[in-house]
């Protein structure tokens, strides 16, 4: 995975194929909720691409997660 996909701040997990033209990275633990993450993914790992398409890199945010429950009239946060 390391030679792969680059993360910052860095995430422990696995990189699978799942078909001929997706992905997958699975972390090993839970992301940090709120957590801006940095990818890079080495496209020239997997196959000839010219220069400018080398690295693929984007970013994604760790939703953070909220419940509400109300039972019998009463709310629970």
């Amino acid at each position: 995975t390391e030679e792969l996909l680059d993360f910052s701040p860095s995430i422990d997990g696995e990189l699978w194929w799942l078909d001929n033209q997706t992905l997958e990275f699975r972390p090993k633990a839970w992301l940090k909720r709120g957590e801006v993450y940095e990818g890079e993914l080495k496209l020239d790992r997997f196959t000839e691409v010219p220069s400018e398409l080398k690295r693929f890199r984007f970013s994604f945010v760790a939703m953070k997660q909220h419940m509400e429950v109300e039972v019998n009239g009463r709310k629970d946060f």
